[in-house]
């Protein structure tokens, strides 16, 4: 369950994994909203890598999944007091690169695939992209990158194939009004 509930806020928020590792129910959780059984997510400025604050939803189904594992499971990895989302066994936080190591772990074992928790981040980036091409200022803000030209460095040209798509639209659409 752990490993669910780590891969599922890594698809629907792709925060670096020292931010996943240190999440905290009482510092870095606000209350379910009750009229949609939404989460607000938030990470102070001194918590993220780049210094830039970071805040998100977790949609309902999200947050049902992180429940069942805080209710039932999670109290079994629990040896000592702590509102860390994912313990650790001498207290506190799980070690970010133990977390890191359990990810890529289950990946394998799950679904036979090689990647890193890390790539959750390129892998939103790229499926944002394909669905919006060039809109690099969204994935800068989800990604919390400070600059916009880290994001354009690194995306820049994922969303060539769209951007074609939209060109032969374009080209189809005005020989049809020229016939």
């Amino acid at each position: 369950m752990r490993f669910a509930v780590a891969v599922e806020i890594l698809l629907m928020a792709p925060i670096r994994v020292a931010n996943l590792a240190s999440m905290d129910f009482e510092v870095n959780f606000g209350p379910i909203e009750n009229s949609t059984g939404e989460q607000q997510v938030s990470f102070a400025p001194g918590e993220v890598k780049t210094g830039v604050p970071l805040t998100f939803v977790l949609r309902k189904e999200s947050v049902a999944i992180m429940n069942l594992y805080r209710n039932r499971f999670r109290p079994l990895l629990v040896r000592r007091p702590t509102s860390a989302l994912f313990p650790g066994y001498e207290g506190g936080a799980m070690d970010s690169h133990a977390l890191s190591r359990s990810i890529k772990d289950g990946i394998r074992r799950e679904l036979g695939l090689t990647m890193n928790a890390h790539l959750f981040r390129h892998h939103a980036a790229f499926r944002y992209l394909k669905k919006n091409p060039g809109d690099y200022e969204s994935v800068r803000e989800f990604l919390a990158h400070k600059n916009i030209e880290t994001t354009v460095k690194f995306y820049a040209g994922t969303d060539v194939t769209q951007s074609f798509r939209r060109l032969d639209e374009i080209v189809a659409k005005d020989r049809e009004s020229e016939l």
